[in-house]
């Protein structure tokens, strides 16, 4: 069958599946999926779909994955006027640092079986919705340990890449700059993968790199010159 006719098929697929909000019905249908998708591989400058031929944004076969992913983690459609906490943690569970899982314990999440799967994109994707989940409650701080989780892991999703450079971009002024240099190291990162086509996503991470570069070359903010504060603390107004 022809490439762009089967990613027509999953393209359809992937919005049913999105609208019946099912998360168990998109589980199993990624994993039936999963070793087809494999076997489909990448687009490559011989072998694309429609989107990717005509350089129309997200590559169709890239859109399943997504779609599925967040059917899984959003099964209601109201979640923007109620954000839950429950599909954020059941999507990823967050294991603190140099903790291991005992040999023959099974992935727990979906996330940690996107991930052994090498589903790297999907799962740094899911992790973007997660964390906005969280922080749309004010749970930042979960929201960037998942952020440094999935790009630890080696997602170099565009959409993570930028959410995470927003979070690293607002340090504190003890920080200096080197806030801004962290951030501006994971958008260079993630440009460096980039596959070559057009989209909103990778537009708007060139866009974030450019305000980066000029944050950082911009010199030092004075503090305002006033007399309550150029005074010496020893001296009065009255005897100036």
């Amino acid at each position: 069958m022809d490439r762009r006719l089967v990613g027509r098929l999953l393209g359809g697929l992937s919005l049913l599946i999105r609208r019946t909000e099912d998360p168990e019905l998109a589980r199993s249908t990624f994993e039936r999926l999963q070793p087809r998708l494999v076997a489909l591989g990448r687009c490559t400058t011989r072998r694309k779909c429609g989107r990717c031929l005509h350089q129309a944004g997200t590559c169709r076969f890239d859109q399943i994955r997504y779609a599925l992913v967040s059917a899984y983690l959003h099964a209601s459609s109201d979640r923007y006027e109620h954000p839950e906490l429950s599909p954020a943690a059941r999507f990823m569970p967050l294991v603190a640092t140099g903790v291991k899982r005992g040999r023959g314990r099974p992935a727990h999440g979906w996330y940690q079986k996107l991930v052994k799967a090498g589903e790297l994109d999907a799962a740094g994707y899911g992790a973007v919705l997660a964390a906005e989940d969280r922080r749309e409650v004010a749970d930042r701080a979960w929201a960037q340990r998942t952020l440094e989780r999935a790009w630890t892991d080696g997602s170099r999703n565009p959409r993570l890449a930028n959410v995470y450079a927003s979070m690293l971009e607002r340090g504190t002024p003890t920080d200096g700059k080197q806030h801004l240099q962290h951030a501006l190291k994971v958008v260079q990162t993630a440009l460096a993968t980039r596959r070559g086509r057009a989209s909103r996503a990778w537009s708007e991470l060139e866009q974030r790199e450019r305000r980066l570069l000029a944050r950082i070359s911009a010199p030092p903010r004075k503090a305002p010159a006033s007399v309550r504060n150029t005074r010496p603390a020893h001296v009065s107004r009255f005897q100036q």
